[in-house]
């Protein structure tokens, strides 16, 4: 019994027999999502949305709530706002031929999960995207460095999700973080009791700059397996910290003080610090950050072209240390 008619646009929940099977159930798996031919055709026509019937499908099951676990199995973005309705929210998008598995091993604990989101996941994204398309339509929609979570971070805009967002079945501890010699270092130890793998994120920012920045730029990240009680001490080479100068064809340093968020997320930010850095002076830039996030002044302002070159960085490089 799948508890609903997937052919139905609306109105296809068996809302009685779904419930009677719930109450009997230790907990209710909802599996909600699209296929591949549906994703292809929700992103051509600009859909955000999982279909209203599985919508109303979940929406039914708000008695049991507190036990239910839904798995969203979806090759695109969609608008979260059927989140509310369930107490765990498992992510499997295009899991392959062996996605079965491996979602079985998450589900029962023989697997811990591990992924964190490469995009930002919100709610009533529709509203958000039309006032968007407004500007763009009115060539009034100045965007430059400010895409994804660079322009919700910057704007204080609260999002469901944030960019590197991602639970866990452990937990973990960061720690004693050091700046030094043209390098950053700090301590991640799981404090649970299984083992699993953490996604440590390192952004930077720069208040007063003379160019134009988000508030937060991932710096580099890397991905961490523990075992439990287990610690690890990470090292991040700084003299990468540069920006794309188009004028001289060349990466370059601003010269002054950092500020360096080493966290889960761009919004879980555990450790912070300020440090001098050298490099060059440069003149203020005439441009201000509130006519790139969508605020009333951006939807005033005049025309704006974007002429914008995609360099490609030099690799990172990290040095990873066990400590226990």
């Amino acid at each position: 019994m799948d508890g609903y008619d997937p052919t139905a646009a609306t109105g296809g929940v068996d809302t009685e027999g779904v419930c009677a099977l719930a109450k009997k159930a230790d907990r209710v798996l909802v599996f909600l999502g699209c296929s591949a031919e549906e994703s292809l055709r929700a992103i051509q026509n600009r859909e955000m949305t999982i279909p209203a019937v599985q919508a109303e499908l979940l929406h039914a099951l708000g008695e049991y709530r507190s036990k239910t676990v839904t798995v969203l199995d979806c090759a695109h973005a969609v608008d979260m706002s059927f989140a509310t309705d369930t107490a765990a929210l498992l992510l499997m998008s295009v899991g392959g031929e062996d996605g079965a598995e491996a979602l079985a091993d998450l589900l029962t604990g023989k697997a811990c999960p591990s992924g964190k989101l490469a995009s930002t996941l919100y709610e009533n994204p529709s509203e958000h995207f039309a006032r968007l398309k407004q500007c763009k339509n009115a060539e009034k929609n100045k965007v430059g460095l400010f895409v994804g979570y660079r322009h919700y971070d910057s704007a204080d805009i609260a999002v469901s999700f944030p960019f590197g967002h991602g639970l866990s079945y452990t937990t973990f501890k960061y720690s004693n973080l050091k700046i030094g010699n043209g390098q950053l270092s700090f301590t991640v130890k799981n404090t649970g009791s299984v083992a699993g793998a953490e996604i440590a994120q390192i952004y930077l920012g720069k208040a007063e700059s003379a160019r134009l920045r988000p508030r937060k730029e991932l710096f580099s990240f890397t991905k961490l397996f523990l075992r439990a009680g287990e610690q690890c001490r990470v090292t991040v080479d700084l003299s990468l910290v540069s920006f794309y100068n188009a004028e001289t064809d060349a990466w370059v340093r601003e010269a002054g003080e950092y500020t360096v968020y080493v966290g889960s997320s761009v919004k879980d930010i555990r450790l912070t610090k300020t440090f001098p850095m050298e490099g060059e002076a440069y003149t203020p830039c005439e441009a201000k950050s509130s006519d790139y996030l969508q605020t009333h002044s951006n939807i005033l302002s005049d025309g704006y072209v974007a002429d914008v070159k995609k360099p490609r960085r030099p690799r990172k490089h990290w040095v990873l240390k066990t400590v226990g």
